[in-house]
């Protein structure tokens, strides 16, 4: 017998560092929900990334279907540690439900899309 209720457990949120960006960018691709089992995993890699120099740093959500508050915050607090040391955190390939719900919540002025 299984122990599903019939939604199924989120997509584990996977993290892949991209080659082919300008020099000095970095480039990083989810796949996956980015929710209360995925934001820590993005935010110990984002840690790694300002502790390691990196300044501009682009995370693209093609692969991202679902955000929620954890992972909203998880990118706010981001955005904020890389604004801190001049740096740009900026987002790219936004579904159009997570698009809506960031213009919702009057974030589109504060998160970088590119």
């Amino acid at each position: 017998m299984s122990k599903d209720s019939g939604m199924g457990a989120s997509p584990v949120l996977r993290i892949a560092r991209l080659p082919g960006v300008p020099k000095g960018r970095v480039r990083l691709q989810l796949n996956g929900h980015l929710d209360a089992d995925g934001a820590p995993a993005l935010a110990e890699e984002l840690q790694l990334l300002l502790d390691s120099g990196a300044r501009d740093v682009e995370l693209d959500l093609t692969g991202v279907p679902f955000m929620s508050s954890m992972g909203i915050g998880c990118i706010i607090a981001a955005v904020g540690d890389f604004r801190n040391v001049k740096g740009e955190l900026a987002v790219t390939g936004l579904s159009t439900e997570i698009h809506q719900l960031l213009e919702a919540l009057d974030l589109l002025d504060y998160v970088k899309t590119r």
